[in-house]
Protein backbone atom coordinates (compact mmCIF):
# COMPACT_ATOMS: atom_id res chain seq x y z
CA UNK A 1 0.00 0.00 0.00
CA UNK A 2 1.17 3.39 -1.37
CA UNK A 3 1.47 6.26 1.61
CA UNK A 4 -0.73 8.87 0.84
CA UNK A 5 1.01 12.83 -0.13
CA UNK A 6 0.49 14.92 2.96
CA UNK A 7 -0.18 18.30 3.07
CA UNK A 8 0.06 20.84 5.55
CA UNK A 9 -2.40 23.40 5.73
CA UNK A 10 -2.39 27.12 7.40
CA UNK A 11 -5.14 28.59 7.65
CA UNK A 12 -7.02 30.95 10.18
CA UNK A 13 -10.94 30.92 8.33
CA UNK A 14 -12.40 27.93 9.86
CA UNK A 15 -14.74 28.21 6.64
CA UNK A 16 -11.97 28.07 4.05
CA UNK A 17 -9.82 25.86 6.24
CA UNK A 18 -13.08 22.88 6.47
CA UNK A 19 -13.42 23.89 2.53
CA UNK A 20 -10.12 23.06 1.70
CA UNK A 21 -9.25 20.11 4.10
CA UNK A 22 -12.60 18.55 2.35
CA UNK A 23 -11.51 19.07 -0.86
CA UNK A 24 -8.22 17.82 -0.43
CA UNK A 25 -9.52 14.71 1.25
CA UNK A 26 -11.86 13.91 -2.43
CA UNK A 27 -8.43 14.20 -3.96
CA UNK A 28 -6.30 11.98 -2.22
CA UNK A 29 -4.31 13.70 0.03
CA UNK A 30 -3.47 13.66 3.94
CA UNK A 31 -4.50 16.71 5.14
CA UNK A 32 -3.78 18.38 8.86
CA UNK A 33 -4.81 21.87 9.53
CA UNK A 34 -3.41 24.23 11.77
CA UNK A 35 -5.37 27.42 12.21
CA UNK A 36 -2.32 29.76 13.42
CA UNK A 37 1.24 29.91 11.92
CA UNK A 38 2.78 28.65 15.55
CA UNK A 39 0.73 25.58 15.29
CA UNK A 40 1.85 25.24 11.97
CA UNK A 41 5.71 25.77 13.13
CA UNK A 42 4.99 23.06 15.50
CA UNK A 43 3.75 20.41 12.80
CA UNK A 44 6.49 21.15 10.53
CA UNK A 45 9.32 20.42 12.22
CA UNK A 46 7.68 17.19 14.50
CA UNK A 47 6.42 15.82 11.50
CA UNK A 48 7.25 15.17 7.42
CA UNK A 49 4.45 17.09 4.93
CA UNK A 50 4.93 17.13 0.85
CA UNK A 51 3.52 20.23 0.92
CA UNK A 52 2.67 23.35 2.49
CA UNK A 53 -0.54 25.81 1.48
CA UNK A 54 0.07 28.86 3.48
CA UNK A 55 -0.39 33.01 3.59
CA UNK A 56 2.62 33.78 3.09
CA UNK A 57 6.35 32.56 2.59
CA UNK A 58 5.92 30.75 -0.63
CA UNK A 59 7.03 29.39 -3.96
CA UNK A 60 4.28 30.24 -6.02
CA UNK A 61 1.19 32.59 -5.13
CA UNK A 62 -2.56 32.01 -5.57
CA UNK A 63 -5.31 35.39 -4.49
CA UNK A 64 -8.25 34.65 -3.66
CA UNK A 65 -10.77 34.47 -4.31
CA UNK A 66 -9.29 31.47 -6.38
CA UNK A 67 -10.44 28.85 -8.47
CA UNK A 68 -10.62 25.38 -6.81
CA UNK A 69 -9.11 23.73 -9.80
CA UNK A 70 -6.34 25.96 -10.17
CA UNK A 71 -5.52 25.66 -6.26
CA UNK A 72 -5.07 21.91 -7.31
CA UNK A 73 -3.52 22.37 -10.27
CA UNK A 74 -0.31 24.25 -8.91
CA UNK A 75 -0.82 22.02 -6.32
CA UNK A 76 -0.09 19.26 -8.75
CA UNK A 77 2.23 20.91 -9.95
CA UNK A 78 4.46 22.00 -7.12
CA UNK A 79 4.18 18.35 -5.99
CA UNK A 80 5.73 16.62 -9.33
CA UNK A 81 8.71 19.34 -9.81
CA UNK A 82 10.01 19.63 -6.39
CA UNK A 83 12.04 16.47 -4.23
CA UNK A 84 14.38 18.27 -2.01
CA UNK A 85 12.26 20.48 -0.43
CA UNK A 86 9.09 21.25 0.93
CA UNK A 87 7.04 23.35 -1.54
CA UNK A 88 4.62 25.86 -0.66
CA UNK A 89 1.01 27.74 -2.35
CA UNK A 90 0.71 31.05 -0.84
CA UNK A 91 -3.43 31.77 -1.06
CA UNK A 92 -3.82 35.55 -0.28
CA UNK A 93 -7.06 37.34 0.74
CA UNK A 94 -5.99 40.85 -1.29
CA UNK A 95 -6.03 42.62 1.80
CA UNK A 96 -9.97 41.89 1.95
CA UNK A 97 -11.34 41.94 5.30
CA UNK A 98 -13.53 39.26 4.89
CA UNK A 99 -12.16 36.59 2.36
CA UNK A 100 -14.66 35.04 -0.30
CA UNK A 101 -14.08 31.76 -1.86
CA UNK A 102 -16.26 29.02 -4.18
CA UNK A 103 -16.79 25.74 -4.39
CA UNK A 104 -18.96 22.88 -5.80
CA UNK A 105 -21.42 22.01 -2.83
CA UNK A 106 -19.95 25.02 -0.73
CA UNK A 107 -22.41 28.40 -0.16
Amino acid sequence: MSEQTRILVVEDDARLALMLEELLRGEGYEVVVAKDGQRALHLGLSQPFDALLLHRGAEDYLAKPFDIDELLARLRALLRRNTATVPVLRATSQRRKTPSFSAPGWP
